[in-house]
């Protein structure tokens, strides 16, 4: 019978758990190792999440840490500006999108988002540069309804409002349930005195499938605004039957 040598048996014990350990913290070393794309992943997903819960400040160290992981890339800043515009900071917002578009000027969002800013100026001067923008987004992007809505609002403050209304009329025939689109050109046909074209667009957006409570209330508001209370309280009561916790709708609900 073969008897080990209790000092070497100990020693290949202790060999081999000294090789284990080496193993795991290889394993571990190449988990933790990442590339500065993927850690620039990893946080914007992070930031984006927390950006959803509106935790605001974390979403904002999740961006900055993107921003840091990939300081050349325009998209973290991108992030960083919506955070801040989320907690209106319009300064800092200003600033991230201009880094953004720094760093890629092709970038249609940050583009977009700045000229939006830039129309609610007062000063001719801006509001032509905003629509210059924005002009250059529909280039690109001929189907974004967000930059027709844009263009049309900045079209109606420089007093173009028949551009205005053709820019949100092809906004409406895009995405039909587009409330802010609906909403703006609504409130054009109205300013026209159009009271039956503004139904009609109003109309068309609460009947959506599936249903959405916001258009419903807006034509119930329509039709407050119009004399119709009758119509009103209807429409009302329909977008509380859609969403019984609808914010909007139960403060006018209260007014009546």
């Amino acid at each position: 019978m073969n008897i080990q040598n209790p000092r070497k048996s100990l020693r290949w014990r202790l060999t081999q758990v000294a090789a284990a350990g080496v193993i795991g913290a290889c394993f571990v070393l190449a988990g933790c190792t990442r590339t500065p794309q993927e850690k620039e992943a990893r946080y914007l997903e992070a930031g984006k999440r927390q950006l959803e819960k509106k935790d605001y400040p974390r979403a904002i160290i999740q961006f900055r840490n993107a921003s840091r992981a990939m300081p050349k890339d325009a998209e973290p800043y991108y992030q960083l500006a919506l955070a801040y515009m989320a907690r209106k900071e319009w300064q800092a917002t200003v600033a991230n999108l201009k880094r953004a578009l720094s760093l890629n000027a092709n970038h249609q969002q940050a583009k977009l988002k700045l000229a939006e800013l830039m129309a609610t100026s007062g000063n001719k001067e801006i509001l032509e540069g905003a629509q210059k923008s924005i002009q250059q987004v529909l280039t690109a992007s001929p189907d974004n309804v967000d930059a027709l809505d844009a263009l049309a609002v900045t079209e109606w403050k420089l007093d173009k409002w028949q551009d205005a209304e053709k820019h949100l009329e092809q906004a409406f025939k895009k995405q039909p349930g587009h409330l802010k689109s609906t909403l703006w050109l609504a409130q054009v046909k109205m300013w026209r005195k159009d009271y039956s074209g503004a139904e009609e667009i109003l109309k068309k957006t609460a009947e959506q499938k599936p249903p959405v409570a916001a258009p419903v209330l807006a034509l119930a508001e329509f039709y407050f605004v119009t004399g119709k209370n009758a119509e009103g309280e209807k429409q009302l009561h329909r977008s509380l039957e859609i969403d019984p916790k609808f914010g909007p709708a139960l403060e006018i609900l209260g007014l009546y």
